[in-house]
């Protein structure tokens, strides 16, 4: 066992020397070793060390209780790992230079003015017709809501679908990175989801979630399977939970013009003149149900 971490930092080593990143050193070792490869905090401890001159690949004697310094020395190796990684943890900085996590904490927040953030997902490209579509929406919105005051908002309810996949990848909290006041947020590419998933219909208005419908499996969302949820579904949960919406004049918003015309002929619901489909909805409704789908991703199905 000792052999193998004489032999995993005479790598480390090399590798340092060849000018390589802890991180690709890391990746590199896993690769080769597989489950005997070097942790990634042993890597993260040795990579300093090497780069700045001990060369020597045993270990170094040194005091149980961790270190409390904020030298200059120590200040530029915190901000070389941080800018080596930018996920890498207050624990794991601690755990390499042998100091204690809230001297890390304030070499972070008071010496580099560094704070972790989260990654900016970015949205899908809209053509200028989009754009215009969706800046014309808002406007008519905005008239209405400057005419009929929060009366209009509390008459809206809107829907979404949404993919609940038995494996979900890492939240966006998850890839937090350490960066400067000035330095622009990281961006991260949204990651693969297991094949295997469960479609669920949801409808809210500013209260909160009004109905949670699982599609049964094998089933095309069509406009006459919508129509047929709004009044079959929707509507008895509206009349139940909202009491008075409906007599008040409830404003949906969906994409079918033949849904909408059958709602507004069937169920005298306002129809919104400006139907469409964007990615502030989505928003939206992340904001609305995330507590169910956090729920719904622990359940067996």
């Amino acid at each position: 066992m000792e052999n193998q971490k004489f032999e995993h930092r005479s790598i480390i080593k090399f590798l340092v020397l060849e000018g390589q990143s802890p991180s690709n050193i890391h990746e590199r070792m896993t690769a080769i070793y597989g489950d005997s490869a070097p942790s990634r905090t042993m890597v993260f401890e040795w990579v300093p060390r090497f780069k700045n001159g001990q060369l020597n690949i045993e270990e170094s004697p040194r005091s149980w209780r961790p270190i409390s310094t904020t030298d200059e020395k120590t200040i530029k190796v915190v901000e070389n790992l941080v800018i080596e990684d930018r996920r890498i943890t207050i624990q794991e900085i601690a755990e390499i230079l042998s100091i204690s996590s809230g001297t890390v904490h304030g070499i972070l927040h008071d010496h580099l003015h560094m704070t972790k953030v989260c990654s900016t997902w970015v949205p899908h490209s809209l053509t200028p017709l989009q754009r215009h579509e969706r800046v014309e929406a808002c406007e008519e919105l905005l008239a209405r809501y400057e005419t009929e005051g929060n009366d209009f908002l509390s008459r809206i309810i809107t829907g979404d679908e949404s993919w609940f996949y038995y494996h979900q990848p890492e939240s966006k909290q998850s890839p937090k990175q350490w960066k400067r006041a000035d330095s622009p947020p990281p961006t991260t590419l949204k990651q693969e989801k297991s094949e295997r998933k469960v479609l669920y219909s949801f409808f809210w208005d500013y209260n909160g979630v009004i109905l949670k419908e699982p599609v049964p499996a094998c089933t095309t969302i069509t406009k006459t399977y919508y129509a047929n949820l709004l009044i079959n579904k929707v509507h008895p949960e509206i009349k139940e939970r909202r009491r008075g919406l409906i007599s008040a004049g409830t404003t949906y918003r969906y994409n079918h013009r033949l849904v909408r015309k059958k709602l507004v002929v069937q169920q005298q619901w306002q129809s919104d003149p400006k139907p469409w489909t964007f990615e502030n909805t989505e928003e939206v409704s992340w904001t609305s149900y995330l507590p169910e789908e956090n729920s719904l991703t622990e359940a067996t199905y």
